[in-house]
């Protein structure tokens, strides 16, 4: 049975191991069952008679027959005929299909390595390759990409079958797994259900990422004996809701949950970490002892045991010192130094308890709102940036006066050049600052704007494939009686991705960032700022005239994108 008219798991199965192996399942025409009840029929016949009676009644061929022995000549001369049969079969075919190769070399290069049980299934004598026996020799099986879009009933007949990989099909439930079965890949399946009901496997592995799923219902009753568990780059949005799925999953031990929307989320592995307790590893990265939220309600009446068992000590170490000085045994200088260090001690540790009380109580706090928290802040900001000639010569700061056509117009003194940067992010409104030809003609400070995104996978899409866009935008005045010219003479990119990058979020406490210096090629040729650049060739000595601006430079720009960046930065604005 086939849902959508695609193949099953079972077919793509059976086609690809022709093709890559040329196997093909013997001709079994006696099922084991019937075979069985036909011993034993002959034994009780048998038993109620001599073979001499049996065979000088009915003949020595009706005692081979009862026996099986006739049988297991017919069936080993049928199988012999057809191994005949079949190689000269695929002789005929070889000859017939050396137009066809190349799609059988391509079909076979679709699954490279597609089981590594090949080698094992190999050795096994053609006449014993039934069904039953190949699918008994399969332990790893690797359909990728191969357009599957149901899972039939005969995948649980591979009652061996630990590991099965059927990523980049269009697979929508996971049905008629084996029991056996214990690592599942089932990545980039669109729309894929995680229900197994009535069945509940004992997996300890399930990959299924990139598999836009939006809810974990099913996880916790159908797979409570995972250890590891991929949901990576998902539609998950509701942090609170995706933690309490992980209550039941008590061997849970490695979580991928990269590129969900709730990973924007400033706190997110802490959250995770504490509450689910069992993980040792989040998202291919180690869990270390900082990012674990504690409870600061036991965690102060921890520190109120230990405080009042070092002021015993304390007392009591200064009884003993003054027993020791009655008796003579240190000087009044000694006791005093020893008293006062353990004084100092005490003091120290008092102030380390309060301190880790009260980071307990903010991170509680921060993760509560977090859990509630439905939008993030990204901050963009330029910090920095030059002009560097690209013929070396020095320019001047103010670049104003004698370019070309500006001076025979009007000038030195009634022309001047203007830039601005325009940056654009992403479905926002573009953001423009002056920059002049130096950082004193430019705005102060260059731009630092932030905007607030909601947390979905609308967003989360944005910064995995967009970027934010530089563009370099001058004005050419002439002064009286002239028209600004205005062209964009040069564009950037810098990508978002990193944003998103795991370790980025551990490395930077949940406020990722993207930040560097980028060289944008500024090419005024060909725009209507051309006649007005200066051009070595014009003067007399071949060299560029130092209040001119050149046809080709470029422009450094450094600039900075966060996320969850601290209050101290700009205003918020919001953005849809």
């Amino acid at each position: 049975m086939t849902l959508g008219g695609g193949p099953t798991l079972c077919q793509v199965f059976w086609r690809t191991l022709h093709e890559t192996t040329g196997i093909q399942p013997a001709v079994d025409d006696v099922s084991h069952q019937a075979r069985a009840r036909r011993k034993v029929q002959a034994e009780t016949i048998i038993r109620s008679a001599t073979a001499e009676s049996v065979r000088s009644t009915m003949g020595q061929d009706a005692l081979d027959l009862l026996c099986g022995k006739k049988h297991a000549e017919d069936h080993a001369a049928k199988l012999d005929a057809l191994a005949q049969i079949s190689s000269l079969t695929r002789f005929d075919q070889r000859l017939a299909s050396r137009g066809k190769a190349a799609d059988t070399v391509e079909s076979a290069s679709r699954f490279p390595n597609w089981s590594r049980d090949l080698e094992a299934l190999s050795a096994v004598p053609p006449d014993h390759l039934t069904a039953h026996c190949i699918r008994s020799h399969f332990r790893h099986m690797r359909l990728c990409d191969a357009g599957v879009e149901y899972i039939d009933a005969e995948l649980g007949k591979f009652d061996h079958l630990d590991e099965l990989d059927v990523s980049g099909n269009r697979i929508k439930r996971l049905a008629n797994l084996p029991d056996s079965l214990r690592v599942l890949n089932a990545y980039n399946n669109h729309g894929l259900d995680l229900d197994t009901s009535p069945h509940a496997l004992d997996l300890q592995h399930l990959g299924v990422g990139c598999c836009q799923l939006g809810d974990l219902g099913p996880l916790a009753f159908c797979h409570t004996t995972l250890m590891s568990l991929d949901l990576s780059y998902n539609s998950l949005v509701d942090l609170n809701q995706t933690l309490a799925c992980f209550e039941r999953l008590e061997h849970l031990e490695r979580l991928h949950l990269a590129g969900n929307p709730f990973c924007l989320i400033e706190s997110y592995r802490s959250c995770v970490a504490t509450q689910v307790s069992t993980l040792s590893t989040l998202d291919g990265l180690k869990l270390e002892e900082h990012e674990y939220i504690h409870d600061p309600t036991m965690l102060e009446q921890q520190q109120r045991v230990i405080a009042g068992w070092e002021m015993m000590m304390f007392e009591e170490r200064v009884r003993k010192t003054n027993d020791m000085k009655r008796f003579g045994f240190i000087n009044i200088e000694e006791r005093n130094l020893d008293v006062a260090e353990r004084a100092v001690m005490l003091i120290q540790k008092s102030w380390r308890s309060k301190q880790s009380v009260d980071l307990a109580k903010k991170k509680t706090s921060l993760m509560r709102e977090n859990l509630c928290n439905r939008h993030v802040d990204v901050l963009i900001a330029v910090d920095a940036f030059e002009y560097v000639n690209v013929s070396e010569e020095p320019l001047d700061p103010k670049k104003a006066g004698k370019t070309g056509k500006g001076d025979k117009k009007g000038g030195a003194s009634s022309a001047s050049w203007k830039s601005n940067i325009q940056v654009y992010f992403p479905d926002s409104e573009p953001l423009q600052v002056k920059v002049g030809r130096s950082l004193e003609e430019a705005d102060s400070p260059l731009l630092e704007h932030r905007i607030q995104l909601p947390i979905n996978t609308r967003v989360r899409d944005k910064l995995r494939f967009s970027s934010v866009e530089i563009k370099l935008c001058e004005t050419y005045d002439g002064g009286e009686g002239e028209q600004e010219q205005v062209a964009v003479v040069g564009k950037s990119k810098a990508k978002l991705a990193k944003l998103l990058d795991p370790f980025a979020i551990k490395q930077f406490r949940g406020k990722p960032r993207v930040s560097g210096d980028l060289l944008v090629d500024i090419d005024r040729s060909g725009t209507c700022l051309e006649e007005f650049c200066a051009n070595p060739a014009d003067s007399p000595d071949g060299e560029l005239d130092p209040d001119g601006l050149p046809r080709q430079e470029q422009f450094r720009i450094s600039i900075r994108v966060q996320l969850n960046p601290g209050p101290d930065s700009a205003k918020a604005t919001s953005s849809d």
